[in-house]
């Protein structure tokens, strides 16, 4: 799986996903449950942006920008994506108020 990030004629960011989604099974640090076509996960205690990136084939720094993370900490019970749905603008930009 590849992601590219990249602006259209220097306008709004556009996603470019090549590949099939996979989940390659649990490893130690990504236990926690993908939903049936791969695009969210619920994470377990002790997974990792980098276990859960290895599982899937996805890059763990693109995991945290899309989940709009600055910090790697994650937590049991919580919801991330795995793949963005929409404009890449929305993943890029500032989730602050």
């Amino acid at each position: 799986m590849r992601y590219d990030a990249f602006k259209v004629d220097g306008g709004e960011w556009s996603w470019s996903i090549t590949g099939t989604r996979v989940d390659t099974g649990a490893n130690e640090y990504a236990t926690g449950a993908a939903n049936d076509d791969l695009t969210e996960y619920v994470v377990a205690s002790g997974d990792t942006f980098r276990g859960i990136g290895a599982r899937f084939c996805i890059d763990d720094v693109h995991l945290a920008v899309i989940n709009h993370r600055d910090s790697v900490e994650l937590y049991a019970d919580e919801t991330i994506l795995l793949f963005p749905d929409g404009p890449a603008a929305d993943y890029f930009a500032d989730s602050s108020p």
